[in-house]
């Protein structure tokens, strides 16, 4: 028993030594080697003050406003904070990473002489340090044009996210890097007149030629803008992309996508270029679609485009969007993926939508973020389907109460089989086209999903919940339109001796909500048409060959057939 006992002291003796002898600057030493990645050397730089209680805190002698903090108890380290990222350490690959990067590149001299070999030492070593290229790093890395401070500031943002996030310490570790290597980071400006075209490798095989023009339109699309429609309007800027064809499993048809914008009389004019074998159309956005009281620029993204405003000298906008439901016969839509207004030293708002989940508006204010709100259906995520001045580009905007987008008690389809009866199998009365608004009834039990009994008109039916969004949903899809070829009856039904609900003279427009074999269901307005089919209008069956389709109301005006 009693060498028990004395084992037992000396056990507590030699833990309490452990636990006595932990030394917190020490500690400190250990967090900037093993967990920010600087080296002994670099290590033995900083300066340490020990409260003596439970906080270190410590410092590059020559950055005393670079402090990092360690926290620790009896036990030891108990967690820390960095200057370079507000909450506490930077996650997975760290600052570690972000020090490899910066030394690699220090000694490599890559940012003052950002040549093919710095590139491609740049690319490689994001991919050894486990981050992925985003889209801005691969434009740096691809893009002629671009430059080791674009690069660095690539690299720095995929990091620790826009620039308007960054703490003062990151501001200053990035100005001191440029100001080592020479070098002025790309303001956001007007552009220079002028055509910038390079290619980029995609994984695919394919060799895809990116060209940014302002004020000047390349050779390509001199053709497709000479069209009379646009007559009288000067083209300010655009964007394009187009790939060659050529994939790693076999060879597809050339195609490519852009953005151009016009002026003409104080309006302003959003087109959709769409290259076809070589042969580059245009689809109208809309004449409501941009600002029109400040200077603009398109450009290039990896997977998309952006349309940049200078709102002031201090302040910009930029609208990132994609191009998306492209399927020929004029349709095709101008999505917005995330909006951002950023005023230089002062408040940064970005408002984004991930796919299937809310808006969300978030407030900056010097690097920290003030106010974030979420709410559904808050923002019409197609331009030309609103006016753009209505766009919530404010933190109040966005706050404000609005309308639900989907009314109460109806469900808007993104594509769904009206069935004659609860079941798949049951028969099939015709597809609702995405963005039809139909109400909902009741609702019955199904496997897996419930079904909502409907009426449209004269339809009666089933539909499965799963492709009916409602109020309480997020997401909201396009609803293509048509407007008729010839003076035409609006039929009761598909049958010889259905009856006319009303006749219809040349050129009247209307959403689409059905088809069914060789005949669309359609509604037409009570007035003028919106981006919103009128529940309230009038329905009825026209055949397919007696109407022209479009994307939007706008894009009718521009097809033909």
């Amino acid at each position: 028993m009693k060498k028990t006992i004395f084992l037992l002291v000396l056990l507590l003796l030699a833990a309490s030594t452990a636990l006595a002898e932990y030394d917190p600057i020490q500690g400190a030493k250990n967090d900037l080697t093993e967990v920010f990645g600087y080296t002994v050397e670099e290590a033995e730089n900083f300066e340490f003050e020990d409260n003596g209680i439970d906080t270190v805190r410590f410092w590059p002698k020559d950055h005393p406003d670079w402090v990092y903090t360690l926290f620790y108890d009896s036990y030891g380290s108990t967690g820390g904070d960095t200057p370079f990222y507000k909450e506490k350490y930077l996650p997975y690959p760290g600052e570690s990473a972000v020090n490899e990067m910066l030394r690699r590149a220090r000694e490599g001299n890559w940012w003052a002489d950002w040549n093919d070999d710095a590139r491609a030492a740049y690319k490689q070593t994001n991919i050894d340090l486990g981050l992925s290229n985003n889209e801005n790093m691969l434009d740096a890395i691809q893009n002629p044009y671009a430059t080791g401070a674009d690069a660095l500031q690539a690299f720095l943002t995929r990091c620790y996210g826009p620039e308007y996030q960054w703490t003062p310490a990151l501001v200053s570790l990035r100005d001191e890097i440029l100001e080592q290597n020479s070098l002025t980071l790309t303001e956001e400006k007007k552009p220079d007149a002028g055509i910038k075209a390079w290619q980029v490798q995609e994984m695919t095989g394919a060799t895809v030629t990116r060209t940014n023009f302002y004020q000047e339109v390349p050779e390509q699309l001199k053709e497709a803008f000479s069209q009379p429609r646009l007559a009288g309007w000067t083209c300010l800027c655009g964007a394009l992309w187009q790939n060659d064809g050529q994939f790693n499993d076999h060879a597809r048809t050339p195609y490519g996508l852009g953005l151009a914008a016009f002026e003409k009389d104080g309006k302003r004019l959003l087109v959709i270029l769409d290259n076809d074998r070589d042969q580059w159309t245009m689809i109208p956005v809309g004449d409501n679609a941009l600002y029109t009281d400040c200077d603009l620029a398109i450009h290039n993204t990896y997977d998309g485009f952006s349309i940049d405003y200078t709102l002031s000298d201090t302040e910009t906008a930029r609208f990132q969007v994609i191009i998306t439901n492209k399927d020929g016969g004029g349709r095709a839509y101008c999505q917005i993926m995330q909006y951002e207004r950023v005023e230089k030293g002062g408040d940064a708002l970005r408002i984004k939508q991930e796919l299937w989940d809310p808006w969300t508006a978030k407030l900056y204010r010097g690097g920290k973020l003030i106010t974030t709100c979420i709410k559904p259906q808050q923002v019409i995520p197609y331009l030309g389907a609103m006016d753009i001045r209505e766009f919530p580009a404010t933190m109040a905007a966005f706050e404000a109460d609005q309308p639900e987008l989907i009314p109460a008690g109806y469900g808007m389809t993104v594509g769904v089989h009206l069935r004659a009866k609860t079941s798949s199998r049951s028969k099939d009365l015709g597809t609702f086209l995405p963005g039809a608004l139909i109400p909902i009834l009741e609702e019955l039990p199904g496997d897996p999903n419930p079904w909502y009994r409907t009426e449209v008109g004269s339809l009666k039916g089933y539909v499965s919940s799963n492709y009916v969004r409602t109020g309480n949903d997020y997401f909201l899809q396009p609803q293509a339109v048509a407007k008729a070829k010839k003076d035409v009856s609006l039929k009761k039904g598909t049958g010889l001796l259905d009856g006319t609900v009303t006749d219809l003279p040349e050129g009247a427009k209307m959403h689409l909500v059905l088809e069914s074999g060789d005949w669309y269901y359609v509604c037409v307005p009570r007035g003028e048409m919106g981006c919103f089919m009128d529940p309230e209008g009038t329905y009825g069956w026209l055949k397919k060959e007696d109407v022209i389709t479009a994307g939007m109301v706008c894009q009718l005006d521009w097809v033909d057939e």
